[in-house]
């Protein structure tokens, strides 16, 4: 037992890619998670299963795909009956805590499957109905944790100021200067429910020699950007340079795509000034996030744990952040919200590598299972990533990632197959779309239509078939 290293994965909700120094960033100021990108590896090619917060995750508890767990939605239930990660870490003789958003199930939390943790069941957005009216009644378990944590520091509930909303619905907030404190905020008790947790499990493990598995998730930084000064007024609106495909105009797109901009968020009315402040918040958010998670690194190195200790970093999705005047995600085939950031650092792991692998956020559970020499499970495509992580190869190479999505906000029947040059997106309400990534990065110019495009739209949808097919993808 004293041979198997501690496992910290700290997941971020609805984090870009292109949101860190380490993939070069030019609105960040993330020196920690540069640095453990600089002690590790940074994988430049990782995808999410799917862009919806629950089954993601659900997919990281399973190593399945959503529809292979039932968490197709957010407020899907999860298969009980499926061999776990959580389940396999137990087995393999380790201690888990979780901290933070769960967001895999609404009916059973991180306890229920042998966390020691605060349950926080579904969403649980923590100020939401008290500083803000965003997601007012997501906090589905009797106590709310960061009112107690409040409590008992003699810290005052926060409030929040200058909020701009989304113009159509005045009742959900962009972003907004939270009041207080840093250690007011709900980020700030997450980050140190996880250093008790740390300190806990230290203590122990002096003890009788146990690792550990410490979950660590953040709520941001996903929208409303709601921050606490200085993080609030860190960045200019003047510093942020927008995306070219702010100049969208759905032309020969999916109807959905104009609806969600033009009807569900309104985004399309928000001004130039305000996208500005808005990117220029949600960097800020990352940059806020990455304090935090100094903090827990920190507390691993002051208690001996750091060069015992394998750290990842990832997170679920990524976020729209007015690409293609969209906010949030939603029925979209964008690397905006499938790319996603992937670290990991520590004992046995190559120093400064970068890998180019194509990889998945659900690979991470059969590689924490050979981490932590556990019991393997059928992992649907999953693969280990442990022999990356030392400079070796993938048991079985890659070129390309096939991705589902099934609801959000609404049901949307989408499978996505994406190559190093060209991502076709099935739509099946409406028509497909197939993109030139090497002469079209911005995924502006749908070219499912181009007869010159014939031959790689008819290979791309053989190979999607191929993989709905091995998967059992209902979508067939």
């Amino acid at each position: 037992m004293a041979d198997k290293p501690n496992i910290l994965f700290i997941l971020t909700d609805q984090q870009r890619m292109d949101s860190l120094g380490a993939y070069g960033a030019q609105l960040a100021r993330t020196p920690v998670l540069d640095d453990l990108a600089a002690r590790g590896v940074r994988f430049t090619q990782a995808y999410t299963p799917c862009t919806v917060c629950s089954p993601a995750r659900a997919s990281l508890l399973s190593g399945v795909y959503p529809h292979q767990h039932g968490v197709t939605r957010n407020g899907g239930v999860y298969r009980r009956d499926l061999p776990n990660l959580a389940q396999a870490l137990i087995g393999a003789g380790y201690r888990l805590g979780y901290t933070g958003k769960w967001h895999i199930d609404n009916t059973f939390g991180p306890t229920h499957f042998g966390f020691e943790a605060n349950d926080w069941l579904g969403y649980s957005y923590p100020p939401g109905g008290i500083f803000t009216r965003f997601l007012a009644r997501t906090c589905l378990y009797p106590v709310n944790h960061y009112i107690e944590y409040l409590k008992e520091r003699g810290l005052a509930v926060p409030q929040i100021e200058d909020v701009v909303y989304r113009p159509a619905n005045r009742n959900m907030e962009i972003y907004a200067r939270q009041t207080g404190p840093v250690e007011a905020s709900f980020e700030h008790y997450v980050a140190e429910e996880a250093i008790e947790l740390i300190d806990r499990f230290a203590t122990r493990g002096a003890q009788d020699g146990r690792p550990f598995f410490l979950w660590a998730n953040f709520w941001g930084p996903h929208d409303p950007y709601i921050l606490p000064e200085p993080y609030y007024s860190m960045f200019s609106a003047d510093d942020v340079t927008l995306s070219p495909s702010m100049g969208e105009t759905w032309e020969k797109k999916p109807w959905v795509q104009r609806m969600m901009s033009t009807n569900y968020w309104g985004s399309d009315r928000l001004s130039e000034s305000e996208w500005r402040k808005a990117v220029a918040l949600y960097a800020a958010y990352c940059a806020f996030l990455d304090w935090e998670t100094g903090r827990i690194l920190g507390r691993l190195a002051e208690r001996g744990l750091a060069e015992n200790t394998i750290v990842i970093f990832s997170s679920d999705h990524g976020s729209m952040i007015g690409h293609h005047k969209l906010i949030d995600k939603g029925p979209y085939p964008y690397d905006d919200i499938q790319r996603i950031p992937l670290l990991a650092a520590g004992p046995g792991i190559l120093p400064g590598d970068v890998c180019e692998e194509f990889v998945y956020l659900h690979d991470l559970t059969p590689t924490i299972i050979v981490w932590a020499g556990a019991e393997s499970f059928p992992c649907a495509n999953g693969q280990s990533l442990a022999r990356l992580t030392r400079g070796g190869t993938l048991p079985r190479s890659r070129d390309d990632v096939y991705m589902a999505r099934h609801h959000h906000p609404y049901p949307y029947e989408q499978r996505f197959l994406r190559t190093r040059r060209f991502k076709y997106a099935f739509n099946a309400a409406d028509i497909d779309e197939l993109y030139d990534l090497d002469e079209d990065p911005d995924e502006l110019v749908n070219r499912i239509d181009d007869p010159a495009c014939a031959p790689v739209r008819r290979e791309m949808v053989e190979r999607m078939w191929t993989y709905i097919q091995e998967l059992g993808d209902p979508i067939a």
